[in-house]
């Protein structure tokens, strides 16, 4: 997801499974992976085209951002650049709810404080 978002790359079956298995290592649901994604796809949250994997609801795009974000610095320092010519805010704010990288948060302050 991360690299979809920054660097256009399609998001695949094992870009997923390497999500997921992230995820799910917080021990929050007590299941495989694979078994935890089929529903997604079965109502539709998830599909394929091409073997690349697409995200129907736009917050659940966000939130896997958002939550990819927080553990790399450098990334989301670039990603959530307030100077930039985009600036998703929808990801931005869940990324601040999942516990945001200080330096980031200071770039917005400092936009401001001028």
């Amino acid at each position: 997801m991360l690299d979809t978002a920054t660097r256009g790359a399609p998001f695949n079956d094992d870009g997923l499974l390497r999500l997921t298995t992230k995820l799910l290592e917080d021990g929050l649901f007590p299941t495989a992976a694979p078994d935890f994604l089929q529903p997604f796809f079965d109502i539709g949250l998830l599909y394929r085209i091409s073997g690349e994997v697409f995200v129907t609801h736009p917050f659940l795009k966000s939130y896997l951002l958002a939550q990819a974000l927080k553990d790399d610095e450098f990334i989301a320092l670039t990603y959530f650049d307030p100077n930039g010519i985009f600036f998703d805010h929808y990801s931005s704010d869940l990324h601040c709810e999942l516990g945001p990288v200080d330096s980031v948060i200071d770039n917005i302050i400092n936009l401001f404080a001028l």
